[in-house]
């Protein structure tokens, strides 16, 4: 005997395509494939039920499609929740164009068991989606995901192991830390996440700056992966510059924006330490003062300071730059102040050749100096974040609604599908 399909449910004839996970599921998932260069292969051919042909037509389900709400930045009463859930669900609905549909039929038992976002938004007497659920006995949920993301995603929740695939590639990774993440299916998805984290790791973790470190930073993140989340942050810190978090912003990747700052804040200091060592024996060789070991030589003195001012005018940081340190890596830097040329009069009348002296000692100082710098930022630890979640929420503005990244979606960028609330399970993120 075919399953029971809602006589409110559409009938779905190619283009659109049907996947079943539960042949008696009532909530009947529905997304748009994205346009056929950006789209990634379907793992399984869709399923068409014969019996669908006579149910209603599609004009006669629209009034019942809901769009899901955006999980909130901070845990905050149980009333507020709702209201916030409710609203945004209201105000962010899908429309229906000419664009295929992917629609997939699930359990909504499982996906309440498994996300505390579905939980929020199915359970009955909490806001309208549960109370239609429990009404009508089925629901349909409009959703602006990325399908073959979610396709996995419901694979795991739905106990389809064999179906989900052991090895992916990082923008597959990447989307699908993203809906985690939304969702909070962060122990739903655990022992996955670890293989495909694995099996990516081995043959595609970035060793210098590229591409794909932001996206790397990301799932580190999202996945808590100590060892990846401190290289990646370290490669983003000694070899970025000013524009390094820039494809954040671009790709509308959710990443924290404390993160990003906590970067940025780490590169600056980093530079500046440098900055700061040159400039401080600038400083010393201004005074009057004959600082010369060697005799007490004021030529010997105006030479150290004329080659720190002219070696630091050739490195670009004569005059002192400002931050953001535009165009400036830490790592760059250092290899540049390492080279510098600290030429002595002494050195010189000791035998060596000009610019082959090292400034009475200065130079070595310098690389010490360097060398210390480097030690103190080998990148971010994941604890940091838990020592900032009782920091200040974000602020709200004249309408109540919660400004920045949070629980908006976006429409540009390869990981667009969502803004999401950064929240690890079972701790949830507060941007400050």
């Amino acid at each position: 005997m075919a399953p029971h399909w809602p006589e409110r449910w559409p009938n779905i004839v190619d283009p659109d395509e049907l996947h079943i996970f539960d042949p008696v599921g009532n909530l009947l998932l529905q997304l748009k494939r994205k346009p056929l260069a950006e789209a990634s292969i379907v793992e399984e051919p869709p399923l068409v039920p014969d019996e669908l042909e006579e149910l209603a037509d599609t004009e006669d389900l629209i009034s019942g499609v809901t769009s899901l709400p955006e999980p909130l930045s901070e845990q905050a009463g149980e009333d507020v929740v709702i209201e916030e859930i409710s609203q945004l669900g209201l105000e962010d609905q899908v429309a229906l164009d000419g664009t295929p549909s992917v629609y997939l039929r699930v359990s909504a038992r499982h996906l309440v068991l498994a996300s505390s976002i579905f939980k929020a938004m199915l359970e009955p007497d909490k806001f309208k989606e549960g109370n239609l659920l429990r009404s009508q006995g089925n629901l349909i949920v409009n959703l602006p995901d990325d399908p073959e993301a979610l396709i996995t995603l419901m694979h795991v929740i739905h106990g389809a192991t064999r179906k989900v695939p052991r090895s992916i590639t990082l923008d597959t990774l990447a989307s699908l830390a993203t809906l985690v993440d939304y969702y909070k299916l962060h122990e739903a998805v655990e022992l996955f996440s670890d293989t495909w984290v694995k099996n990516l790791n081995e043959k595609a973790f970035p060793k210098n700056y590229n591409s794909d470190v932001v996206p790397w930073l990301f799932i580190s993140w999202v996945f808590q992966i100590e060892d990846a989340f401190m290289k990646i942050t370290q490669i983003l810190i000694c070899e970025g510059d000013d524009t390094a978090m820039d494809a954040i912003e671009h790709e509308n990747i959710p990443i924290p924006p404390i993160l990003s700052d906590k970067i940025q804040e780490h590169r600056n200091e980093a530079i500046e330490g440098i900055i700061t060592v040159i400039y401080d024996y600038i400083a010393k060789h201004l005074t009057p003062d004959i600082l010369c070991s060697d005799g007490g030589d004021f030529a010997c003195d105006a030479q150290v300071l004329g080659s720190l001012l002219k070696s630091s005018l050739t490195i670009g940081i004569w005059p002192r730059p400002a931050i953001p340190y535009r165009g400036i890596t830490f790592s760059r830097l250092a290899t540049q102040t390492r080279e510098m040329q600290i030429s002595d009069e002494c050195a010189y009348r000791n035998g060596y050749s000009y610019g082959r002296g090292c400034g009475h000692g200065i130079k070595d100082t310098i690389n010490a100096s360097i060398k210390s710098l480097e030690d103190q930022y080998p990148g971010l630890k994941l604890a940091f974040a838990l020592a900032t979640q009782g920091g200040k929420k974000d602020k709200k503005d004249k309408k109540g609604k919660r400004k920045g990244g949070v629980g908006k979606r976006k429409k540009k960028g390869k990981y667009a599908d969502l803004w999401v609330c950064f929240n690890t399970s079972p701790a949830v993120w507060y941007q400050v």
